[in-house]
């Protein structure tokens, strides 16, 4: 404040001297660098700027892994229902029970009790997960840090990284049932393992993809998006300072996650094999629900085999014996055959749009998109090469 003190404008009528003066253009340099400097210390230590800017990273961008794996389990039977058979008071029991199951518990009273669940406008055919999202209420000073355009770019990143998610956790529920196929008893283990080999490979394929998209998109697009705010809010200087780093933080996620307009047609691209994935789902749902109830009539016919041990009369007559093969051999050729080539023809479909996505991706301005089509085409399975990367 010594600036203050030494200079020569004294009377409020030499403020508007013509007579040049560098003391009052210190006077007010100081004065506002002062200002500035008290104003971010009530932000940061009196409004908890950065516990707020932690909790949107931690539930709004699926930082927190424990809480959103538990929410996801909770949630997958009621989102897989209509979008507007959705409750959002039965959405809301469901969040607590996450936070209380998992570390979100220990977050301080105050974010927890901002964190929210939102149902977004429904349209036809939407099921619940195409509505559901988090909220994070904002108010107060804050909100000159959060004005009501950052909700939109936290809506888009969430939607986008929630969609992701569920397609690694379809994906792992899809493995799991493989797992349960492959030890069907009574033969028919034998007869769905051609099937099985098709969805294994098909499902492997998916795996990495999803797998190789989420590691840059946690890595290469939100953490280091989240350094680089950090590293710019420890030296701000000003309010200004602080509201444009957290603006070309969300900036910088939506266009790594290709959320912005020039990522249009690569998210049209990335839909379709997300809906693929989906389709592959529901195909292998199919089959296993064929799978159990070829399992009850055969177990049915094991049953009358035992029966008929019991009292003497070992194994079945030949006509009901043949039949059954025949029955057997039908089962393979009317339903799991066609099931198979509906896979194999997803699959055409999938390595088309992957390909293509691929292609797009290596023409894309951002470098680490362009790096991306090096993990996703692992050993060149997809695209022998990959041009000027």
């Amino acid at each position: 404040m010594e600036a203050i003190r030494n200079t020569r404008l004294k009377q409020i009528e030499a403020i508007f001297n013509q007579t040049f003066d560098r003391s009052f253009d210190r006077m007010i340099s100081t004065a506002y660098t002062h200002v500035s400097k008290h104003l971010l210390e009530i932000l940061f230590q009196k409004y908890h700027l950065m516990d707020h800017l932690t909790a949107c990273r931690k539930f709004l961008l699926l930082g927190q892994g424990d809480f959103i794996q538990r929410l996801i389990d909770l949630l997958q039977v009621e989102l897989d229902e209509p979008a507007c058979n959705i409750m959002r008071h039965r959405l809301n029991e469901f969040l607590e029970t996450a936070i209380r199951d998992t570390n979100a518990q220990y977050e301080d009273s105050e974010i927890l009790r901002r964190l929210n669940v939102e149902v977004l406008e429904t349209a036809e055919g939407d099921s619940g997960w195409d509505v559901f999202s988090l909220g994070y209420t904002i108010d107060g000073p804050l909100t000159t840090i959060f004005p009501p355009e950052c909700r939109l770019f936290y809506l888009k990143a969430f939607s986008f990284l929630w969609r992701l998610k569920r397609m690694e956790f379809m994906l792992s529920a899809l493995w799991r049932d493989q797992l349960s196929l492959a030890r069907k008893p009574y033969a028919l283990a034998d007869d769905l393992a051609p099937i099985l080999h098709v969805v294994q490979l098909l499902g492997a394929e998916f795996r990495h993809f999803i797998l190789q998209l989420q590691y840059y998109v946690n890595f290469e697009a939100l953490e280091c998006a989240w350094l680089d705010l950090a590293k710019v809010l420890q030296s701000a200087n000003d309010l200004d300072e602080v509201i444009a780093a957290h603006q070309a933080f969300l900036e910088s996620v939506v266009a790594r996650c290709l959320l912005d307009q020039n990522s249009r047609d690569l998210r049209y691209h990335l839909r379709a094999i997300f809906d693929l994935i989906i389709n592959f789902f529901q195909l292998n749902q199919d089959l296993q629900n064929l799978a159990n109830d070829e399992e009850d009539v055969r177990a049915e016919l094991q049953h009358e085999i035992d029966a008929s041990a019991k009292t003497g009369n070992w194994g079945t007559c030949a006509g009901p014996e043949c039949r059954e093969v025949a029955r057997r051999k039908m089962f393979v050729e009317a339903t799991i055959t066609p099931l198979t080539a509906r896979i194999r023809v997803l699959a055409s479909s999938y390595r088309s749009m992957v390909t293509e996505f691929m292609n797009k991706l290596q023409n894309h301005s951002d470098q680490n998109l362009r790096l991306l089509v090096q993990s996703l085409n692992f050993n060149a399975y997809y695209i022998d090469g990959f041009g000027d990367i």
